[in-house]
């Protein structure tokens, strides 16, 4: 999960992946989760509660490099905020233009 969250704030602060709409996590054939931008809103989708609390818990981590370092989690915790949400199995997060 920790190398999802880094992808998905890349994806959010458009340093890579910038062709795709959406990036995805799956463990086998099953998919874990699904982080899909529309307009300023990003939602995060889960598979069960289990996994969306361990993206709450998890800390960012780039590949090959196993220290806790917020990589990009700072530049995105100043343009995207969280917002409320119903649902126990996603979160949403809405951009912040004047950031």
């Amino acid at each position: 999960m920790a190398r999802f969250k880094h992808e998905v704030y890349c994806f959010v602060l458009d340093r890579c992946h910038q062709t795709m709409k959406s990036l995805y996590l799956y463990h086998g054939y099953r998919r874990k989760a699904k982080a899909h931008v529309l307009g300023d809103t990003l939602t995060l989708e889960f598979y069960d509660e289990a996994t969306a609390q361990e993206w709450d818990q998890s800390e960012e981590q780039i590949a090959k490099i196993h220290v806790d370092i917020p990589w990009l989690e700072r530049s995105f915790c100043r343009i995207w905020s969280p917002s409320a949400c119903t649902s126990t199995t996603a979160r949403i997060f809405k951009r912040d233009r004047t950031a």
